[in-house]
């Protein structure tokens, strides 16, 4: 099982990968400072968790939709203000909504060792980043939106 052969290198490296994606949150207004800050332990827990899968997964997630996040941030905010309650910064309970599933799954193949549960973690973070992408996109689109459901 993972949990007997604790391998302390992927939390380092969350440490310091950690502290750079919390100094981008903050520069680019990305997250709010609780919402960095959760982010921040999530990360960390993660690597402890799933070992790289979960540093690399949430790491490069984190990127991908920071930048993404920044194209076409002004013609976003003017559409945002009209749609939407909250604007700008993703806040403490996006980043629980999106993270903890995961989180947990992998908290899950941490203590079993099922690697059903390491797939879950990162396919439920890649959920989350289809979800956040496609909100931060799809408001861009001038044509008329389709829903699925109706």
């Amino acid at each position: 099982m993972p949990f007997e052969t604790i391998n302390l290198t992927p939390i380092y490296i969350a440490l310091g990968v950690g502290a750079l994606l919390v100094v981008l949150a903050l520069w680019k207004k990305a997250l709010t400072i609780p919402a960095t800050i959760s982010a921040f332990v999530i990360l960390v827990l993660s690597a402890l968790f799933t070992s790289y899968t979960g540093l690399t997964v949430f790491s490069v997630s984190f990127v991908g939709i920071a930048i993404v996040g920044q194209v076409k941030k002004e013609k976003r905010k003017d559409r945002e203000k009209d749609l939407y309650e909250h604007q700008g910064a993703r806040g403490l309970v996006q980043v629980l909504c999106n993270a903890m599933p995961a989180l947990i799954y992998g908290a899950v193949y941490f203590a079993t060792g099922i690697h059903s549960f390491l797939i879950a973690s990162a396919v439920t973070v890649c959920a989350g980043v289809a979800d956040s992408v496609a909100s931060d996109l799809g408001i861009l689109s001038d044509g008329k939106v389709i829903s699925l459901l109706t």
